[in-house]
């Protein structure tokens, strides 16, 4: 501008600056020392907040996996709860606990490794109710089931079977008792006010229930001997009724709660 005594002030016209090729003459460059720019906007991510939301990314997956394969089992455990209930005929849903981690492999594949039951007031079948089975706990190992979870075989089972005194009362028809006053796994039977039995009750392989080491008791006197065996040894002779195909009777025991009896088998089919 040309400015002094006698002149206007006087202002040069300014030059239109044209953008290059390909940029908006509404792109604001700053100028760096080398005189280039970048447009600006959002900085880019750092490496470190990337890795964040990864990091929360998979967390959050593997806490859903986890919740998933802890409710998996509540699940299944209730379906196969309400086939075993139909198949021994329960009045009530027996307790299922499944075992195994990951848990959604075994549900996508119906192939479990490991099944625990408990079952309680179970009928055994051919006796018209009158043998009841107190507490039923078993062990289902392999246990693969259909689509429906209406029906599902076993590989391996093992279990054991309580049958409580007032039921073997009832069966044998007098009065059995846990003997306390004798090594553990003995009964007594009550023949009559003065006469007794005491034995171990055992399994043959036919599936009978008898007294071993038997004792009698006659008037507060112990004896034993043939004459006796033959006179009593016939009051415990009870003939357990065969099982579903596949199972079978494998032992018996006595403790406080009443005789014990093993329950195995091999290929078992359970189905509503």
């Amino acid at each position: 501008m040309t400015t002094g005594p006698g002149y206007p002030d006087f202002e040069p016209p300014r030059t239109s600056q044209v953008p290059p090729v390909g940029q908006s003459a509404y792109d604001v460059r700053p100028v760096g020392p080398d005189g280039g720019g970048r447009p600006l906007g959002a900085p880019p991510a750092s490496p470190r907040r990337t890795l964040a939301v990864v990091l929360v990314t998979v967390l959050a997956g593997l806490a859903l996996v986890v919740a998933a394969d802890r409710m998996a089992p509540r699940i299944v455990g209730d379906r196969l709860a309400a086939t075993v209930q139909t198949a021994l005929d329960l009045d009530q849903r027996p307790v299922v606990r499944l075992a195994g981690f990951p848990f959604l492999t075994q549900v996508a594949s119906r192939h479990y490794r490991k099944i625990s039951i408990t079952a309680r007031d179970v009928p055994v079948p051919n006796t018209g109710h009158r043998l009841q089975i107190a507490e039923l706990d078993a062990t289902l190992a392999d246990v693969r089931p259909n689509l429906t979870y209406s029906s599902f075989g076993v590989g391996d089972l093992t279990g054991s079977a309580t049958i409580d005194y007032a039921t073997v009362s009832t069966v044998v028809g007098i009065p059995v008792s846990y003997e306390r006053s004798t090594p553990d796994g003995f009964i007594t039977l009550q023949l009559g006010s003065v006469t007794a039995v005491t034995g171990k009750p055992t399994l043959d392989r036919s599936g009978v229930l008898y007294l071993d080491q038997a004792s009698y008791s006659v008037d507060g006197r112990r004896t034993s001997g043939d004459l006796m065996d033959r006179l009593f040894g016939d009051f415990f002779r009870v003939p357990l009724p065969p099982l579903a195909s596949g199972l079978e009777w494998s032992g018996a025991r006595a403790d406080s709660r009443g005789i014990v009896l093993g329950v195995s088998g091999t290929d078992v089919t359970l189905t509503r």
